[in-house]
């Protein structure tokens, strides 16, 4: 865990015109490599390499997106003394705080 803590928070990307290729991991790339057992899936086919690809439960930018605004709004759920899972329907729920 301390491997993952102790990153900066993005990776260093070498972008040239025709390739974008990350050298080292922030903490936001350590932390989806983490969680990513549990929010993806190996399809059942097999490609013409003999590989399984990966299926995201959830969109790449939108998990990216969610831990990014997790931590620039962490500070806001300190000053909160009661929070709690709200359910807006039995599919969607959010995090409601007073």
């Amino acid at each position: 865990m301390d491997l993952i803590i102790g990153a900066p928070l993005v990776g260093r990307w070498d972008v040239t015109e025709s390739v974008k290729q990350l050298i080292d991991n922030g903490l936001i790339e350590n932390f989806i490599e983490q969680v990513k057992p549990f929010i993806t899936q190996e399809v059942d086919k097999i490609d013409e390499n003999f590989r399984r690809e990966l299926e995201w439960f959830y969109p790449y930018g939108a998990v990216r997106e969610t831990l990014i605004n997790a931590l620039a709004h962490r500070e806001e759920l300190h000053e909160h003394n009661n929070c709690h899972i709200c359910e807006l329907s039995k599919t969607q729920k959010t995090l409601c705080c007073w």
